[in-house]
């Protein structure tokens, strides 16, 4: 009934599809916002607070 391990929950590489990169864009404050609103239209991108 549990996952192996023990553990409650699968590993993380079991509910990611690819691998992931962490990036820091740094973007004039002029265009952040269509910038930002432009990537998360893709969907390829998640931003981290």
């Amino acid at each position: 009934m549990g996952m192996e391990g023990g553990s409650c929950c699968p590993p993380m590489d079991l509910l990611r599809s690819e691998a992931m990169q962490l990036v820091q864009l740094i973007i004039p404050m002029e265009s952040a916002h269509l910038t930002a609103s432009y990537l998360g239209d893709l969907g390829l991108i998640q931003f981290k607070d």
